[in-house]
């Protein structure tokens, strides 16, 4: 788990310092789409080489973004671990939008369905 969140973090840094305009940072928020992990060998917690290689970005409507990144963890010149990550980053307006939605429709299928077992 601390490799998967160590590519976490990676995704956000390098997409905020290199990725994202300094007058957006603020009003955006990461959504992960998915996590792919390769565990190819062991990994010790010695010295570790990590490095960040884009594989698809798209800048898509209002400066919004859709990328996937594949991190990977090298020890002893062996590439030990692999994770692809998917992800966008999208106005945090939106975002907040649509899960306002998502969870008032959540909380009255919930509540239709507590009314009925009664």
């Amino acid at each position: 788990m601390v490799l998967v969140e160590a590519a976490r973090q990676m995704v956000l840094a390098v997409t905020e310092k290199y990725h994202i305009a300094n007058d957006r940072k603020r009003k955006l928020n990461f959504i992960t789409q998915s996590m792919d992990t390769y565990f190819h060998q062991f990994i010790f917690p010695l010295s570790v080489v990590v490095q960040y290689k884009i594989i698809e970005m798209k800048k898509v409507k209002n400066n919004n973004l859709i990328s996937t990144a594949c991190i990977s963890f090298i020890q002893n010149n062996f590439i030990a671990t692999e994770i692809i990550f998917k992800f966008s980053v999208l106005d945090a307006g939106f975002i907040a939008e649509k899960e306002t939605f998502l969870a008032e429709k959540c909380i009255q299928s919930h509540l239709s369905i507590a009314h009925r077992v009664k």
